[in-house]
């Protein structure tokens, strides 16, 4: 397994980027990608994204059961946990059936992908599934 650029420290890297209260629309797991839910009035609500490859825009910091508020990273370095072979500076979104990281190449996100939301781009590359490395997180659709 490769190791990250920064190994002794999890989830988010930098302070001072967008990180919001979130309420969640379902259970969700520390650092998997999430997308915005419409379930509850007045709140930002995210759920998890398993199954809704691409549509994802933000990252929860912590795990939550439905009706818990999370932290959520919306722009920022995050260390996330790859799901493929990653080359630096690809394009990453998420997420897979199971709510990890997914990282599509540049030239396939620009083409034939043009329907998913850039979730980040990868600060390093993971060399096998399971690898953790660094995601710079665009910060919006």
């Amino acid at each position: 397994m490769a190791t990250d650029y920064w190994p002794d420290e999890e989830g988010y890297i930098f302070e001072g980027c967008m990180v919001l209260p979130c309420k969640a629309a379902g259970t969700i797991s520390e650092m998997n990608p999430v997308l915005m839910s419409a379930t509850a009035a007045g709140v930002i609500t995210v759920d998890h994204g398993a199954g809704a490859m691409g549509d994802t825009c933000a990252i929860a910091l912590r795990a939550a059961n439905t009706g818990d508020f999370i932290p959520c990273a919306f722009s920022g370095v995050v260390k996330m946990i790859g799901q493929c072979t990653i080359a630096l500076g690809d394009a990453v979104i998420g997420p897979t059936a199971t709510g990890g990281a997914i990282c599509i190449d540049c030239d396939t996100f620009d083409g034939g992908a043009a329907s998913y939301k850039l979730l980040g781009m990868a600060l390093q590359g993971a060399a096998t599934t399971g690898d953790e490395i660094l995601i710079l997180l665009k910060g919006g659709p």
